[in-house]
């Protein structure tokens, strides 16, 4: 939905004349929207560490049904067995499934490290976003954005050098 700002104090939507709401209607759905994707980004942040200390840490297992782990191996490994399923020699076949140990550490490793970036992207959004990008308005991509250059290396050495965040 396109707004805008009309001379009588209203907000309309370009699209649909029908659609009216005065600031502060439109004040509180931002606000609650804003309230809503910090505590997803929250959730979905402590779900992520909580998930990677329980696999890599926790000396135990977990008897937990819903595990991002659990859903991640899941879900691969239906789609990786059913792919080394379709090979008829037994020693290409077994070739195949061996190579799925260590590339579905890396594709989880790779998991976590989205979710904590959606995670921290959302944070940063729900705070109001304080980039101003070319386009008129901070949106979600360019706080992701951030986040994902932010927790690169040369995204810290261009932060260090300048003493200005990077992006």
């Amino acid at each position: 939905m396109i707004l805008s700002f009309l001379p009588c104090q209203t907000w309309s939507c370009r699209r649909c004349s029908k659609i009216t709401l005065t600031p502060p209607a439109l004040r509180s759905v931002v606000h609650s929207v804003y309230a809503l994707t910090l505590l997803l980004s929250l959730f979905l942040i402590a779900t992520v560490l909580w998930d990677a200390f329980e696999t890599v840490v926790l000396p135990r297992t977990v008897s937990r049904r819903w595990r991002l782990t659990r859903l991640y191996f899941g879900v691969t490994w239906r789609h990786w067995s059913g792919a080394a399923a379709r090979f008829r020699s037994d020693r290409r076949r077994e070739r195949f499934l061996a190579i799925f140990g260590p590339l579905s550490l890396i594709g989880l490793a790779g998991v976590w490290a989205s979710g904590l970036l959606i995670g921290f992207a959302g944070l940063q959004w729900s705070n109001g976003s304080h980039l101003r990008p070319f386009s008129a308005s901070g949106r979600f991509i360019d706080d992701l954005y951030l986040s994902g250059r932010r927790s690169s290396r040369s995204g810290w050495e261009m932060c260090n050098r300048s003493g200005t965040s990077p992006g």
